[in-house]
């Protein structure tokens, strides 16, 4: 998934040439109104839900890797949306054992 801090839709936002964006199964739009900030992929900054908790489950995701450039705003933000959002596998084995 792929963070931009420009306005969707705008000059600059878009994938680089080199990245083949077709090879990806999906892209998590943000962004997308002009009012609204929208850092973490998860929700926008005015708690408009993106989406992306029923695609992860419905895919079955239950870990991800986050990567990008913002650490300050798309990552942060991100980041720290995802608690409870994704089963924690390694809890629930340690809750199995004890």
């Amino acid at each position: 998934m792929a963070c931009s801090v420009r306005q969707q839709g705008s000059h600059g936002a878009e994938f680089h040439q080199d990245i083949e964006s077709w090879r990806f199964d999906y892209i998590v739009r943000k962004g997308t109104h002009r009012h609204v900030d929208s850092y973490s992929i998860f929700k926008e900054n005015d708690g408009t839900q993106l989406g992306t908790d029923g695609l992860l489950k419905a895919l079955g995701i239950e870990e991800l890797d986050i990567c990008g450039l913002a650490l300050d705003y798309c990552l942060k933000y991100t980041v720290h949306d995802v608690p409870g959002r994704l089963q924690d596998k390694r809890n629930n084995k340690r809750n199995k054992r004890g």
